[in-house]
């Protein structure tokens, strides 16, 4: 079967974060035997920067070619300037699109605005058949950039793009959504898609044995922190930035210090983010002793870390909209108990199933007693190791995306 997938967001071979959401889809579904093409932007997302001139192609293995759809630059994620470079894809991807060879099935990320109209209108073309892969919340996250009282007309402007994913529902024969919450909003915004097939399909990276063996590796790179025989490690791995609650975990590093019931309390920080020389000006400014800095790993080195830990850190600002955090499957994986400032959908996971405990956002006293309340605790911390090892396996990178294959049509053109 010939697939297209309409994708600007994510990263590509080659690149720093290569084998994100976008090109794991597609490997799955080249490896099941289907001959997938990828379009793409030539400027990342990511990067900020040019992956080449102009119209370019570049193939991965036989079945699966990327094609790259010139745009202009930007270099603010919520800006006019991005949401040009989208509307300049969108006309490249339907310039080129209707003269192409036509595919049996398209499958567009979903925000992609003006290209989801684009995506309606080629499968239409081709005959094929629309599946829509509902990703993040623009335009809404659009909106969140303005003061609270301009929001209302703001969404008046942008009317016409929730109108055009709107239609991109309407017409699609089949759904999947990141987390159980992007599927209801799909519902209520389209109550036509409740009786199509859809599927939930986690944006995990991780494929379960792969990390744990990383995490069982004792060759190579060795953690330059060294842990005592009675310390607890809370580990933080993630973007150092203003979405995150940052500052609670500096100053809750402050009051596990003067506790007595904290001192044992460790909390390692990896990432990289406009925060970083916040953190590290706080650690040597303040003369903190229980917060360690361990730089930018990779994946193996990270393991390394996550193997020595007893807690993850999801710590994100009160205003955050993320849902399931990418960082959940890593401490899945590693099977840390998870002390979570989030609420909704994750929240009610880790109480449901007993995974973790709750802090509240913005809030370094809710942490630091949420971190002493779960490090006195080992039987509840065994407790909550066992059941994430339970479900761990069903958030398994490979068994995640398998599920495109079941939305697929059933028959070629």
């Amino acid at each position: 079967m010939k697939i297209w997938l309409i994708n600007p967001h994510d990263a590509v071979p080659g690149e720093i974060w290569g084998h994100k959401h976008g090109m794991i889809l597609a490997d799955t579904l080249a490896s099941a035997g289907h001959e997938v093409t990828y379009w793409a932007m030539n400027f990342s997302h990511v990067m900020k920067k040019f992956r080449c001139l102009g119209w370019a192609e570049k193939k991965i293995k036989d079945n699966l070619n990327i094609i790259f759809v010139p745009v202009n630059a930007y270099q603010r994620n919520v800006s006019l300037s991005r949401l040009l470079s989208l509307l300049q894809y969108a006309r490249g991807l339907w310039k080129r699109g209707k003269i192409a060879p036509g595919p049996d099935c398209i499958i567009i990320t979903i925000p992609t605005p003006f290209s989801d109209f684009v995506a309606v209108k080629l499968a239409q073309r081709h005959g094929a058949e629309l599946i829509t892969d509902f990703r993040d919340l623009w335009p809404e996250l659009f909106t969140m950039v303005f003061p609270s009282k301009m929001r209302l007309l703001i969404n008046v402007f942008l009317y016409p793009l929730y109108f055009l994913r709107k239609y991109a529902f309407n017409n699609s024969s089949a759904v999947t959504a990141v987390c159980e919450t992007y599927l209801k909003l799909v519902h209520k915004i389209c109550p036509q898609s409740a009786n199509k097939p859809s599927e939930i399909i986690y944006s995990t990276t991780v494929q379960i044995n792969n990390f744990q063996s990383m995490m069982g590796n004792n060759n190579g790179y060795k953690p330059v922190v060294k842990k005592e025989s009675d310390d607890i490690w809370a580990i933080y791995a993630g973007t150092l930035g203003n979405n995150y609650d940052i500052e609670s975990l500096l100053q809750a590093s402050k009051l596990l210090m003067s506790d007595e019931n904290g001192n044992k309390i460790k909390i390692v920080v990896a990432g990289d983010g406009p925060l970083k020389n916040r953190l590290e000006q706080f650690i040597e400014q303040d003369k903190i002793t229980n917060l360690y800095y361990v730089g930018i790993l990779n994946i193996s080195q990270l393991c390394k870390y996550f193997a020595k830990s007893d807690i993850g850190l999801s710590i994100y600002a009160p205003d955050s909209t993320v849902v399931i955090p990418a960082k959940a499957f890593d401490y899945f994986a590693a099977q840390l108990p998870i002390v979570n400032s989030l609420n909704g959908e994750f929240a009610d996971l880790i109480q449901r199933e007993g995974l973790g405990v709750q802090y509240d956002a913005g809030n370094p006293q809710s942490l630091a007693e949420a971190l002493i309340s779960l490090a006195a605790d080992e039987e509840r911390r065994k407790s909550m190791v066992d059941r994430i090892g339970t479900i761990a396996p069903n958030f398994d990178r490979d068994l995640q995306y398998s599920k495109i294959l079941h939305l697929l049509p059933s028959k070629n053109k």
